[in-house]
């Protein structure tokens, strides 16, 4: 995905497996932010997000496929 459009704001977000992990809640500086519905994906979302920021940010290469239902995300991490 090259960039992200407001087609996207509150559109659910799921992992590799399609497992629910939030719903896109606008976007800022190309980015669009995941309000987490998950236990797991809510830490990662407060381990991860500046204090300012009530959510994660999402850039649009980690988005994997684009439907009208979701948006699902590559979540693999690279070990280096």
């Amino acid at each position: 995905m090259q960039h992200f459009g407001q087609d996207v704001v509150g559109m659910p977000v799921v992992d590799t497996h399609g497992v629910d992990i939030g719903r896109v809640t606008g976007i800022e500086d190309g980015y669009a932010t995941l309000k987490s519905d998950t236990g797991l994906a809510s830490r990662m979302e407060a381990a991860l997000s500046p204090p300012e920021v009530d959510g994660l940010a999402i850039a649009p290469e980690q988005v994997i496929e684009h439907t009208d239902e979701y948006l699902r995300l590559d979540l693999e991490v690279d070990e280096a």
